[in-house]
């Protein structure tokens, strides 16, 4: 009964999206629709091995081919390799996708063993000292010399990353740095292992869980004797934190979480670390913070100290005004309290009856004003009158299951360019068996560049997510957040879709990590603006948007306990920068307690260490949790100078935008791109305004 009404409501967000007001084609054929892109989801496990050879056959070749090049000219050096990893790029996509999305567990299996053969050849490559003698030669050349634009970033680029693997060195502390690199990354397989193979859990009666929703009770399981099993998985934890009324126990529970794995994870940080700083000298750098910071747009540490500590001074006294209520909250609760204190087991329980209190948002019920179908037909209109598109929904796509929806983006603006294709975005929104379960994230498929006729390759790209998915009785009906996500997301997808680059490397979100997340983090001030949301809500049963009093209180709890929360940020960010920076950071743990109280302004709770659970050090954050605030302070920048004061759909701003930053990708330093559409270099008055800070 609920497939069959899913599959109703899917008909019915289809019509929905089918009245949207797009560009009218001429329908495509059956044989058209199939070479619309060079991507393939029909293969099989065996198709998958096989085109996987296929591919690392290919790219081989071309590497020893350029390393036998025998006349140091870009076209048969620096070329063909840019030229491969655009080819590459939709069949590397067909082969690795589906471990993501596969309908079957051998689809997925196949998809999994092929990205693991392709990144191990990636990271050979990356290594082959003949192919970086050649590129470092034409470099060094008088014809490297003249290369201009795109060409001399890309050859520039080449040296850069070789060196940055050591291939530069000498054959002895070449092979030491990719040990290292081996080394870490067994490391950090081990720490992620630990990590998902947890299984702390606290043991409570039903009265010592008071105030923790039955929803939350029922998805806990209970030992023999009856008692609760609180387990350090998220939802559970944080849901226990956040409304449990007795403080004993959000004390076992947060001790808890923030103790997990000390025994195993703490040395195997202190190793990686040790291992990272070794290898950051050997490379030439003073630490392992100076190797990240120089390839992205902060440049140094000293630049993300003072980053960090600035926004720190800035944000304390708001801080303490927060903390001072939350204070005086807790008084009022627990008036027979000793502790005059906030404790971290008191934090977020405080934090989150302040929000009821002073910003009663009842976000489930707000998703009746969210149904899908509504939220995506603004979200297509938006971007049509912000960035001069059109939307045009592919009847009958290839695509890899009949949930997944396909649109062909064409260009509007006026001039020569004017009803160009610019590519195609893939829609993959709800949970299903065997489907990957992140929230949200954008894959860029099919790379864009010119061919070697000068022909553009379409980026195409899939927005896969788990939203809300309709139920027997309603359609999907989203969260708020999931409205913002959804804005987000297609951020991304228009960094790729309006990408103008010559050279693969360059096109989309390549470029550097620190500013990546902003272009989608800006267009998330759209969900939080009144007029938006007066378009974007509409009540799937009364069609009314949401009232002006709602939408008032949704959009001033946005910035509850702002400065609370944002300090706690700059403490895992100075944090991280601590450990990897030029020295031994020492006991981590009592670093970690500096920090709790010097920053976030809250003791950390005795004997804990959250070093041994904090993911970002070891993933692909590692030296750059900063980036999250490094971005959002971008992001708002550019929103508030140019889009709030020029208009949210004004489309003179978005096409300038467009073609300033998303068109140029990474063919341009982001610092420049930023400068230029600000006039002037982005700062964090808009970021700390956001805050309420004077």
């Amino acid at each position: 009964m609920v497939k069959a009404a899913r599959v109703g409501v899917a008909a019915a967000v289809a019509v929905s999206l089918a009245l949207l007001v797009v560009h009218k084609r001429r329908a495509l054929s059956v044989a058209h629709k199939k070479a619309l892109t060079k991507l393939r989801f029909d293969l099989t496990p065996a198709d998958i091995a096989a085109e996987t050879t296929a591919i690392l056959e290919a790219w081989r070749a071309v590497d020893d081919e350029v390393a036998l090049a025998e006349s140091c000219t870009y076209e048969e050096t620096a070329a063909r390799l840019a030229q491969i990893e655009l080819e590459l790029s939709p069949r590397i996509s067909s082969v690795t996708f589906l471990r993501d999305v596969g309908a079957t567990p051998a689809l997925r299996d196949a998809a999994t063993a092929a990205h693991e053969a392709i990144t191990a050849y990636g990271l050979y490559s990356s290594m082959r000292a003949d192919v970086y003698r050649v590129i470092k030669a034409l470099a060094d050349s008088a014809v490297g010399a003249r290369l201009e634009g795109e060409k001399g970033r890309f050859v520039q680029r080449l040296v850069r990353d070789f060196e940055r693997n050591g291939v530069h060195l000498d054959a002895p502390l070449r092979q030491r740095v990719l040990w290292l690199q081996k080394k870490i990354a067994s490391l950090a397989t081990a720490f992620a292992k630990n990590l998902s193979d947890d299984s702390t859990e606290v043991l409570c009666t039903r009265d010592e869980l008071r105030g923790v929703s039955a929803d939350v009770l029922t998805a806990m399981a209970t030992d023999k004797y009856g008692c609760f099993k609180v387990t350090m998985h998220y939802p559970i934890a944080l849901s226990v934190l956040q409304t449990c009324d007795v403080a004993a126990t959000r004390q076992r529970v947060e001790a808890a979480f923030s103790s997990r794995c000390q025994a195993t994870n703490v040395p195997i940080l202190e190793e990686m670390l040790r291992l990272r700083r070794e290898a950051a000298s050997l490379l030439g750098f003073p630490s392992h913070a100076a190797f990240v910071a120089s390839i992205r747009m902060v440049q140094s540490p000293a630049n993300i100290s003072s980053f960090l500590h600035a926004l720190d001074a800035k944000l304390t006294p708001l801080a303490e005004t927060e903390l001072q209520s939350l204070l005086a909250l807790k008084h009022a609760t627990e008036p027979t309290s000793e502790d005059a204190s906030l404790a971290m087991w008191d934090y977020r329980y405080y934090l989150h009856m302040y929000q009821k209190t002073h910003c009663a948002v009842d976000h489930h019920e707000l998703q009746a004003y969210f149904p899908l179908c509504h939220v995506t037909r603004v979200l297509l209109e938006t971007f049509t009158e912000l960035f001069a598109v059109t939307f045009t929904e592919v009847p009958s796509p290839h695509v890899w299951h009949p949930d997944v929806r396909m649109f062909a983006l064409h260009d509007a603006r006026a001039g020569r360019r004017h009803g160009h294709l610019m590519g195609y975005v893939y829609l993959d929104l709800f949970p299903r068996s065997g489907k990957v379960s992140h929230h949200a994230a954008c894959h860029g498929l099919q790379a864009t560049g010119l061919d070697t006729e000068l022909k553009r390759q379409l980026p195409v790209v899939a927005l896969v997510a788990n939203l809300t998915p309709p139920s027997a009785t309603t359609p999907s009906l989203l969260l708020h957040s999931e409205v913002v996500t959804f804005f987000h997301e297609f951020g991304h997808v228009m960094h790729h879709m309006c990408s103008e680059v010559h050279i693969k490397r360059f096109g989309g979100t390549a470029v550097e990590r620190d500013f990546a997340e902003a272009p989608s983090q800006m267009l998330e001030q759209w969900c939080w603006d009144a007029d938006m949301l007066r378009r974007l809500s509409c009540h799937y049963k009364t069609q009314q948007p949401l009232s002006d009093e709602r939408i008032a209180t949704l959009v001033a709890s946005r910035n509850v306990c702002a400065g609370l929360q944002t300090k706690r940020q700059l403490l895992f960010a100075l944090f991280d920068q601590a450990v990897h920076g030029d020295d031994d950071a020492g006991d981590m743990a009592h670093l970690l307690e500096t920090l709790h109280r010097t920053v976030h302004l809250i003791p950390m709770t005795r004997g804990t260490n959250v070093a041994a659970s904090f993911g970002h050090l070891v993933g692909t954050y590692d030296a750059q949790y900063y980036g999250y605030l490094w971005s959002d302070v971008v992001a708002t920048d550019l929103f508030a100078t140019r889009f709030a004061a020029e208009g949210l759909l004004n489309q003179a701003t978005g096409v300038e935008y467009r073609e300033s930053i998303l068109a140029r990708g990474g063919s341009v330093d982001a610092t420049d791109l930023v400068s230029s559409f600000l006039g002037r270099p982005p700062n964090d008055v808009a970021f700390l305004n956001a805050k309420i800070v004077s």
